[in-house]
């Protein structure tokens, strides 16, 4: 049953039983929230609102979604492991949550005229009880990533006009851990009595 409904609808339509549980849950998670629950329900809410727009500096044909918007306020959905602060913040830079938001207020502004004064996320854990978070992140932390984008979109468009795309190469090379890395490699090391760097 499940091969024949992927047949007729994709696989992007198709749920299982346990995934759709899943779903509800978060979905449940969310209505509780008065906050998200707020803006979701709001008359004026606008979901899944693309834009389709033109960069005025480097006038690349640029696009952006956004999972909500209130007027020049917008929110963005994210599924997580972990939604706690101290969590939560890594996958904002792992990720690069901070330059979504600075590139989609931009994209926004391109194309209204308008600033956006309000950006949130709202990060729902996937497993049960499925904890919910609203978050917004600081201006200095936007403002790096809208440094990276720049700096993105710009080498996209020399690239685009010059036709030459580079690409690592070379010839192999070893991978050196970061500091990050490191420090739970050491950690784990002394968990289990042993010294970095000792060999089983």
């Amino acid at each position: 049953a499940y091969k024949e409904a992927v047949k007729q609808f994709g696989s992007e339509r198709v749920l299982t039983g346990p995934e759709a549980d899943k779903v509800a849950g978060m979905q449940e998670s969310v209505w509780a929230n008065a906050e998200a629950r707020d803006f979701l329900k709001n008359a004026h809410c606008r979901r899944e609102l693309s834009i389709f727009t033109t960069d005025p500096v480097t006038g690349v044909f640029v696009k952006a979604r956004f999972d909500a918007t209130v007027g020049i306020a917008g929110l963005d959905l994210k599924k997580t492991q972990d939604c706690r602060p101290e969590k939560f913040i890594r996958s904002v830079w792992d990720y690069r949550y901070h330059v979504q938001q600075a590139f989609y207020s931009d994209v926004f502004e391109w194309e209204t005229g308008e600033q956006m004064d309000d950006f949130r996320f709202l990060a729902i854990e996937e497993d049960a009880p499925n904890a919910v978070k609203l978050y917004r992140l600081p201006h200095d932390v936007v403002a790096h990533g809208r440094k990276l984008y720049r700096a993105a979109l710009n080498t996209y468009a020399d690239c685009l006009a010059s036709g030459h795309w580079p690409a690592p190469s070379g010839e192999t090379e070893t991978l050196n851990p970061t500091g990050w890395m490191l420090a739970e490699i050491e950690n784990d090391a002394d968990e289990n009595g042993m010294t970095f760097g000792d060999e089983e």
